[in-house]
């Protein structure tokens, strides 16, 4: 029983036993990933997300375009991974899936993050029944994913489920 690093590629599940983890803590996409798995049944006793994406298409349709790459690639990537996790993109939407979840959770965002918007994140958390917002100042995206203070905060929750 110990505290499982969500990738970005597992999003089954059935690949963990049920009850073998207290924590899980996921950094950005896999963040989505992860909401997508807890709203499809898997269990923790804490969740910790690191500037997750609000809505897995519409980031993943933004980031194409920020890129300058043509908007068809992105749909047939989304269809491509539709097949692989049998629901559409659009469906993987953090502020509908975590309504539902009755397990302590922690958002760890900064409030200039320009990839995923603060605000949206706040309204996450305000969903989440029993979530807490720890809002970074000035660190941007790339910034929150590497502070060694944001880690530290969701470390520090991951382990007081112990």
């Amino acid at each position: 029983q110990g505290i499982g690093f969500f990738p970005s590629w597992l999003v089954n599940p059935e690949c963990f036993q049920q009850g073998a983890l207290r924590s899980l803590l996921a950094a950005w996409r896999s963040g989505a990933a992860l909401a997508h798995a807890m709203a499809s049944g898997l269990t923790a006793e804490r969740v910790a997300l690191l500037a997750p994406p609000t809505n897995y298409g519409y980031f993943a349709r933004r980031a194409i375009a920020r890129a300058g790459l043509p908007p068809e690639p992105a749909d047939a990537w989304l269809g491509s991974l539709k097949q692989v996790i049998d629901h559409d993109a659009d469906d993987i939407d953090l502020g509908s899936q975590v309504r539902g979840l009755r397990m302590p959770g922690m958002l760890v965002y900064s409030d200039d993050d320009k990839t995923v918007s603060p605000e949206a994140l706040d309204a996450v958390a305000a969903a989440w029944p029993d979530a807490v917002a720890r809002r970074f100042t000035a660190l941007g995206h790339q910034g929150v994913l590497a502070d060694a203070a944001a880690l530290a905060e969701m470390v520090r929750f991951a382990v007081e489920a112990r």
